[in-house]
């Protein structure tokens, strides 16, 4: 356990108050700080609240601002008291955040002592610090990327989604094939229960009335065997299904059993996919011929490789990051960081359906994963802001404003609007320009790292400096 004493005068006081700092250390990352007034500096705050308290204070017999202290002071002891103690506090955390020998990252707790009319008051702010550690060679970092040059099968894929989101949906009369919609219905029960009130959080698995199947689809939510069993049925028909749930299923409740499903198809409906000259289809994309598509794919292709590339770098730049420099972390921000990924990962599972008994028999897991994610979240922040401190990177206001702009046009809300909320949310606003300055860190990073090009579906490597 380490002391350390130092004495300095009060930054808000022209007086001749000293304050007295006494740091102790409980771990390399945790300080409590006690911070001693000496009486006249006590006595000079408090002279400050009474002045102020005069000025506003309406008292028979005295003109504003003209009142005895003491008469002050027995009239509004308790609201004096108040603020005499919060600007001491204020003082101490000044006077904390100051010091030439603390870093400071987060502070947890101020604690002002007893305050006494002519009298040292101590005040005890407990505080997480940023411990010493050296910055890597990030001038000598390297990242791999794929070359910018599409290749035609990129393109061909990007031309198949336009026509998939743009296809069509007919009504055919014939047994279902693999990949038509099917408009059907089901029941299932199991030992005689319905599926439904097994899982009644879980209509899926139960009972639909009307709901769309695709049919034969290898990946998705719901009952295989009715995605499955819709196969060469026709409208109109029924049969009965068998399902079996493995034993690892998802939904644990259904675990390891077997459910009889009752099934009736009532609809068949067959994706039909535009033709590449379709005007129509051509239409919808503004363009006016096959060759303007088929540049606009090139384009968009060109744009989406461009992206992946740089988050592609942008990611190397953050492990290398991570795993070249190793210090204690702020415990009280890594908890909270913790609670806050561990939160997002239960939001996250309860849209995708999990239910409470799934998300409780994995809890310890999502939880020890949010606490590794948490400490390589602090971790890059920490290191990203010493990066950003010794390259002098900053936010300017201009930079903060098309944030927020963006931000707005992105959520379709007014922008100063959403200035205005923000102003009102200081801890969102300073959040928001962090994160700003650790990217504008992150892609001078980039900009500085040596970047290794290889052709794109090609395994030759060319290196080319950045």
């Amino acid at each position: 356990m380490v002391f350390l004493s130092v004495c300095l005068r009060s930054p808000n006081t022209k007086g001749t108050g000293i304050v007295n700092i006494e740091i102790q250390d409980t771990s390399d990352t945790r300080k409590v700080a006690t911070v001693s007034f000496a009486s006249e500096e006590v006595a000079a705050e408090e002279k400050k609240v009474l002045r102020l308290f005069a000025q506003h204070a309406k008292i028979s017999g005295f003109r504003p601002g003209k009142a005895p202290d003491n008469v002050i002071r027995t009239r509004f002891a308790d609201g004096v008291k108040e603020e005499w103690s919060k600007r001491l506090s204020a003082n101490a955390r000044d006077a904390v955040m100051d010091h030439d020998d603390l870093r400071v990252h987060q502070l947890l707790k101020i604690e002002p002592g007893e305050i006494l009319a002519e009298a040292p008051v101590e005040v005890v702010v407990t505080l997480d610090v940023e411990p010493p550690f050296e910055l890597p060679e990030y001038e000598s970092f390297t990242v791999d990327e794929t070359s910018d040059d599409v290749t035609q099968e990129e393109i061909d894929e990007l031309l198949d989604t336009w026509r998939q989101q743009r296809a069509d949906f007919e009504v055919v009369d014939r047994p279902v094939e693999k990949g038509d919609y099917v408009k059907c219905s089901y029941d299932g029960v199991i030992d005689g229960k319905p599926v439904g009130e097994i899982v009644p959080d879980k209509a899926m698995y139960g009972k639909q009335a009307n709901t769309w199947e695709e049919a034969g689809a290898e990946s998705g939510i719901g009952v295989l065997a009715i995605v499955e069993g819709v196969l060469g049925m026709k409208a109109g028909e029924k049969k009965t299904c068998e399902a079996e749930f493995p034993e690892d299923f998802e939904e644990s409740r259904l675990a390891g059993k077997n459910a009889t499903y009752e099934l009736e198809v009532h609809e068949t409906r067959c994706k039909q996919l535009p033709e590449i000259d379709d005007q129509k289809f051509l239409k919808s994309m503004e363009v006016d011929s096959v060759d303007a598509l088929r540049e606009r794919a090139t384009n968009d292709a060109r744009s989406q490789l461009e992206q992946k590339n740089a988050a592609a770098r942008r990611r190397q730049i953050r492990d290398q990051l991570l795993s070249e420099v190793d210090f204690e972390l702020p415990q009280a921000d890594v908890e909270r960081e913790t609670q806050g990924i561990f939160r997002a990962m239960v939001d996250a599972n309860l849209r995708r359906g999990a239910g409470q008994e799934d998300l409780e028999n994995h809890r310890d897991e999502m939880f020890a994963k949010a606490g590794e994610d948490a400490r390589d979240t602090v971790k890059l922040r920490i290191t990203l802001g010493r990066v950003a401190e010794k390259e002098k990177i900053e936010v300017t206001r201009e930079e903060l404003t098309q944030v927020i702009a963006t931000q707005a046009m992105m959520s379709g809300i007014d922008p100063r609007e959403h200035f205005k909320e923000l102003q009102k949310d200081r801890a969102r606003l300073a959040a928001l320009q962090q994160q700003v300055l650790f990217d504008k860190t992150l892609a001078l990073l980039t900009e500085k790292a040596t970047v290794t090009s290889k052709e794109n579906n090609e395994g030759n490597d060319q290196e080319k400096d950045s």
